[in-house]
């Protein structure tokens, strides 16, 4: 078992498991969109036997409201290995990497995925508050009339 930064050898197992949370993407996708990470932004894997099991997306950022910290954007387990541990080592070394760095870690989580608010707040994570995202979509407007 490793956890590493992700290599472009990863990205069809990246895409495959962003499609097992929800979010199917290509794997010309993944490769776009890492290529755009800025250097706060990092993709790291779990793997075990030459084979990716689960990825996470870690954010730093630095809020002028809250100041800094790390963000989990995005973590998911493949849905044939869960409940083996694998999130919770995944979780343990990004919350050992915060506790290195003397930062907050965070993580956001839809409402609808209680299995997943579960896993937090056993692994101490404390719930802080619920939000709604609101889309402005740039392909609905109306060209403008000059």
């Amino acid at each position: 078992m490793s956890i590493r930064q992700a290599i472009p050898s990863d990205h069809a197992r990246i895409a495959l498991l962003s499609g097992q949370l929800g979010y199917p993407v290509t794997i010309e996708q993944v490769q776009q969109r890492i290529n755009k990470l800025g250097a706060h932004q990092q993709i790291w894997v779990y793997e075990q036997n030459a084979q990716v099991l689960a990825w996470l997306q870690l954010d730093r950022q630095y809020q002028l409201t809250s100041g800094e910290h790390l963000e989990i954007l995005a973590f998911v387990v493949d849905e044939a290995y869960r409940g083996q541990g694998i999130g919770q080592q995944l979780l343990d070394w990004v919350k050992q990497l915060a506790c290195q760095q003397s930062i907050e870690l965070r993580v956001r989580s839809q409402v609808k995925r209680e299995r997943a608010h579960q896993f937090y707040q056993q692994h101490g994570f404390s719930w802080q508050k619920s939000q709604h995202l609101f889309i402005y979509d740039v392909t609905d407007i109306p060209p403008s009339k000059s």
